[in-house]
Formats: structure tokens, sequence, C-alpha cells
């Protein structure tokens, strides 16, 4: 073959590639989000926006905040929803057949994916993750930056209450590999294995009793790691996770390592449920518990406590 003929298949060749090129770009490329448990306020309006199936949105907020204005399509939830009523310690984990019952009411199917969001900070998103978990349900995601995201982002949001058809959905048996009990945390002080308090230092230290708490303090080994060093939720901050690195080197400097077996409390379990989603979904420590019942169950016993 000659020099010119080549010349010219070349240029052919040179003019296809950049008319594919063009003609590639144009069409916009859908893709469902990616498979870690944080999804982005941009590929939920990608899910929205496509009508992508499968997917169902939970707002954790007050109705009041959710009636003002919601992620369109979104469903309202609350906490009195996922907590066992006939518990004597307030907010405790829900029954199997209440949150049977309430992801049927959701119009929840096996292969759908929730996508949880709060009003900010995550806590509340990572509680319902973290019950959700117990019972089997692994098809879970957290809108990274909640709903202070959203708002930041000016993007749409809406005032209507979707209607649901109810599901027939059934759970599997509780699966205790992230919960733990009074018994449980007695246990890991007496082996003196890593245990985590996610308060405030003045909640730790018993300056301040939050809620129906009979003693301030906090439980004896504990080590603090206050949960808001997970999430920027400072003035101008945007509610998203901090990068992982940065986390790391936080848990470095109180020696907590992935390969520890580790209890997380606070309050009520909602705060150490957030802690609890970051050490094993973001950096994949393999043995993290959530005291259930936390600071409000251990206050109220004769068990002993430290001040600082």
């Amino acid at each position: 073959m000659n020099l010119g003929k080549m010349k010219t298949i070349f240029k052919i060749f040179i003019l296809f590639t950049v008319l594919s090129s063009c003609n590639n770009h144009k069409k916009e490329i859908i893709t469902p989000p990616d498979p870690s448990k944080l999804v982005s306020c941009k590929q939920i309006s990608n899910i929205i926006e496509h009508s992508l199936p499968n997917y169902k949105i939970i707002d954790i907020r007050k109705k009041a905040d959710y009636l003002i204005g919601h992620i369109p399509g979104s469903i309202n939830t609350w906490r009195p929803d996922y907590e066992n009523r006939k518990s004597d310690v307030k907010g405790t984990i829900a029954s199997k057949d209440q949150m049977e019952f309430l992801l049927q009411k959701w119009g929840v199917m096996d292969n759908d994916t929730l996508i949880l969001y709060d009003k900010g900070g995550n806590s509340n998103s990572c509680r319902l993750w973290w019950i959700l978990k117990q019972y089997g349900f692994e098809n879970t995601k957290i809108l990274d930056g909640s709903y202070l995201k959203w708002q930041q982002l000016n993007l749409v949001s809406d005032t209507i209450t979707p209607k649901i058809k109810k599901s027939n959905l059934k759970l599997k048996e509780i699966n205790l590999s992230h919960y733990a009990n009074t018994a449980d945390v007695r246990e890991h002080i007496m082996k003196n294995k890593v245990l985590l308090d996610s308060r405030t230092i003045e909640e730790f230290n018993g300056q301040v009793k939050k809620g129906n708490v009979r003693r301030g303090g906090h439980i004896p080994k504990a080590i603090r790691f206050d949960w808001s060093q997970l999430v920027k939720i400072g003035d101008k901050e945007d509610g998203t996770f901090r990068d992982i690195s940065i986390i790391k080197k936080k848990l470095d400097k109180i020696h907590v390592a992935p390969e520890d077996d580790i209890i997380v409390y606070c309050q009520s379990g909602v705060r150490s449920a957030c802690v609890t989603f970051v050490l094993t979904e973001l950096l994949k420590y393999n043995n993290v518990r959530n005291y259930d019942g936390s600071w409000l169950e251990w206050s109220n016993t004769d068990l002993e406590i430290e001040l600082d």
C-alpha cells in the first residue's frame, strides 16, 4: 500500500473516531448509585428525574418539618415509628413485627433499596440503618449531607405526601452482630476491651444530664470519641461525612484499631449508631457493636459510673 493511500485511510479513521465521540457525548449515561453505603444529592436527583425503579427515599424528620418541604417522593418517618413501644427504656430497637409492619406500610419489596436522610448530621439515618441491619435488611444507603446538603444545593423540594401501596415484605430473624446490651458492656469492661462514649465532653463529665437520666457521668473505662468528629456539622459546613483519612487519624490518636472488639454508646444509641456506621461501613472495622440502651439505660441502674 502506497503512502498516499495510507494517509487517506488514517484521516477517515480519525474522522470516524471524532464523530463517534461527539455522538456518545450527547447521550447522558444513566447509572444507579455506586455500591457503597453513601449516596450523593446528584445521584438521588438522577434517580428521581429518570424514575429509576426499586428505590425508596425515606425522610427521617418530624412530620412538621417534612410537610414544609422534602425530597420529592420521599416517605416520612420519625423515631417513635421504630422505637420499641413495650420497652421500659425509651428509644430501644423496635420489635421484628413492628419493623415489618413499618416496611410494609412504606411498600418496601425485597429488591428495593432504601435511601435514608435526616435533618443534618446523619445520626438518625444511621440509627435506622442499624435497626434494619439487625433484621437482615441490608439494601440501605445514606444521603451524604442529609437534607441540609440538598437545600444548600437549591435542589427541588415538594410538599406532596406520596400514596403508597402496602407490601407483604417479611423480615429475617434478628442478627445480633452489631448489637450490645448491658450484660455485653459489663463483660467488655471486665475484659478491658474498647468502649467508646460518643457524647459531648459535658455529658461525659456529668456536667450535663440529657433527658430522663438519673445520674450524670460515663461508663467505667469508656474512651470519649465525640460522634461530631465524623460529620461536617459546624457553621458553613454541609453535613457530609469527613474524609476517611482524617477520621482514621482521630481513631489512631486514641489507640483504636480495626482489629479491636468495640462497643459504642451515647445517650440513646443514635449518635453511637453513626459511629458504628462509619467504623463498619466506611472504615471496614470487623467487630463493632452499638449499645442499644446506652446511657439512658445504664444511668438508671445501680451499676458503677465515673465522673471526670
